[in-house]
């Protein structure tokens, strides 16, 4: 399901999530300079298809259990909040991305 999200989100038919796929450039110093651990949609799902680097996937998720995939996936959101003033697009977005569940586009297996 993870997959089928990011496909739906790269041919840009959901936007919803445009903004969260990718980090920011990386001309944006101040952004990296004040988050120490950002987080896109495409970092969190190679860590869940154990990408690291350039390497091929692992097929072994980082993740060990849903709470600590909820908890990295949780950095969507408090980084947008933290760095995006209150009542922005992406504040706002991030409140959504929140409300609706850490990662509702996932489904845990078992």
């Amino acid at each position: 399901m993870l997959s089928s999200t990011f496909g739906q989100a790269n041919n840009a038919r959901d936007p919803y999530f445009l903004d969260f796929i990718n980090l920011p450039p990386r001309t944006y110093k101040d952004y990296f300079a004040v988050i120490t651990s950002p987080l896109s949609l495409k970092g969190l799902q190679k860590l869940v298809k154990g990408i690291h680097g350039r390497q091929p996937a692992t097929g072994i998720s980082d993740f060990k259990n849903w709470a600590a995939l909820e908890d990295r996936a949780s950095l969507l959101w408090t980084n947008a909040h933290f760095y995006n003033e209150e009542g922005s697009d992406i504040h706002s977005l991030a409140t959504d991305l929140k409300v609706d569940g850490p990662v509702p586009w996932v489904t845990p297996c078992g």
